[in-house]
């Protein structure tokens, strides 16, 4: 008789944690805004356009800088620079022409969130004409022109310190879109950074 009434309890117990898990299951992320609550107004793609160039001063989560990883990218290689008691081991490396993937300088994510930044208002700053009255059609292109303009300056640093770099055009939006593109040619990044300039 015990071992019912124990076996009723823990089926009934079950059954209610069971049904109240679709509620905590669908929990909305407290520290950061959802796709569908935003890209309605001009002020949130003015908003993401200052984001884009925000990243060129490093990530929050204490990525470099992109100035002085560009500046690295084409100095240390080219004899401009001395060593001295404050260079690092990294860079040494390059400076000595030992580029290996494994050196942070030559890491190339925080470039490529910037990319992702731009990709993003490329592609959804257009569908806030149909949300806010007050957006002209100038005003969201000379938006998505600065993030395409933004995009092309970080092509560029890619493809003159590396030559084939992957191209990616679209933004990670979702779980769908993480996917390690392949590495495009020199002239293909460069033909892209001449039409984003063009535009």
């Amino acid at each position: 008789m015990k071992s019912k009434l124990f076996f009723t309890v823990i089926l009934l117990g079950s059954l209610l944690t069971l049904g109240s898990c679709k509620k905590w299951l669908d929990l909305q992320p407290e520290d950061g805004i959802l796709k569908e609550n935003f890209w309605k107004t001009k002020e949130q793609i003015k908003s993401a356009v200052m984001g884009c160039y925000a990243s060129l001063l490093g990530s929050p989560s204490g990525g470099p800088a992109l100035a002085r990883q560009f500046f690295l990218w084409g100095e240390l290689r080219a004899d401009m620079l001395a060593p001295s008691l404050a260079t690092s081991d990294e860079e040494l490396q390059i400076m000595n022409m030992n580029i290996d993937p494994s050196n942070s300088i030559t890491d190339w994510s925080s470039v490529y969130q910037t990319i992702n930044y731009c990709n993003t208002v490329i592609k959804f700053a257009p569908g806030v004409l149909d949300y806010d009255q007050t957006l002209t059609e100038a005003q969201m292109n000379a938006y998505v022109a600065e993030a395409e303009g933004l995009r092309a300056l970080m092509y560029f640093y890619l493809v003159r310190s590396f030559g084939d770099v992957p191209l990616k055009l679209e933004p990670t939006a979702s779980d769908d879109d993480l996917v390690s593109p392949d590495k495009s040619t020199q002239a293909q990044v460069l033909g892209q950074i001449i039409k984003d300039l063009s535009d």
